[in-house]
């Protein structure tokens, strides 16, 4: 009779002993903060364009206070750790880029998203060449769209001719994957512009994620719980830039 009493204790104590702590927590969730850039020609009268040293020095400064440089292709995977992950887009697929690209990024090891106009190239003679466009895409720059005619996608255009609104999402994923044999599946707002209707047009168009503009990094692994179709990025300028780049740096370190 004693076996059976000190049986069923020692059962009880296991049913309602509570679980050991877990001595490996969870790590934090990664952090991105992506930048987004436009021309590099140098010309001061413009409010988003540096200079290629400036471009670098910008770089740099973010390199020597320990950040690491990250690709589209890592945020999609769910490898990355720590707070210090930049990933680098540029809009609108000005033809300085190529050069930038050689001069500035391409030594740096940094593989940017490209936010191309479908529709402006090979016609507007400031913007890249499908030939350019393609070698940056085989040196490892990452194609996003970011239109077709690059309009304001807002909601009064939406209203007053959805073709024109849908067009902007379709008919550019629609040539950019032809030309570049690749699928297009990251979409990029021209002038940063998100409208509710997006979250539903969007993927509707067979786009996984889409970039607007915000002061906030993006957190990894995404998840659907997250704003997939309006994702945050820094837009640097010729007056904001140090500003930014000190608020990253002390939002990094939190």
């Amino acid at each position: 009779m004693r076996k059976l009493i000190a049986l069923f204790c020692l059962l009880f104590y296991f049913i309602t002993a509570p679980a050991p702590a877990d001595t490996h927590p969870a790590p934090d969730p990664a952090k991105v903060f992506v930048l987004c850039f436009h021309t590099f020609w140098g010309n001061e009268k413009y409010f988003y364009d540096f200079s290629r040293e400036e471009f670098a020095a910008i770089l740099d400064q973010f390199k020597d206070a320990g950040f690491k440089f990250v690709t589209m292709d890592d945020v999609f995977a769910t490898t990355l750790q720590g707070s210090k992950n930049l990933l680098v887009t540029i809009d609108d697929g000005n033809r300085s880029v190529y050069d930038a690209f050689q001069v500035v990024l391409f030594p740096r090891n940094i593989k940017p998203v490209l936010a191309i106009i479908a529709g402006s190239i090979d016609k507007i003679k400031q913007d890249l060449t499908w030939d350019q466009v393609e070698e940056l895409q085989a040196s490892g720059c990452y194609i996003a769209s970011h239109g077709w005619l690059h309009l304001m996608a807002d909601e009064k255009l939406y209203t007053l001719s959805p073709e024109l609104f849908k067009q902007e999402l379709s008919k550019s994923k629609l040539v950019l994957s032809e030309h570049l044999a690749q699928p297009i599946v990251v979409y990029i707002y021209p002038y940063g512009k998100h409208i509710e209707e997006d979250n539903l047009e969007v993927p509707r168009h067979g786009y996984l994620l889409a970039f607007g503009l915000g002061q906030k990094s993006i957190t990894l692994p995404l998840g659907p719980n997250m704003s997939l179709y309006n994702l945050p990025r820094y837009i640097f300028d010729r007056k904001n830039h140090q500003d930014l780049i000190d608020m990253i740096i002390k939002e990094a370190g939190k």
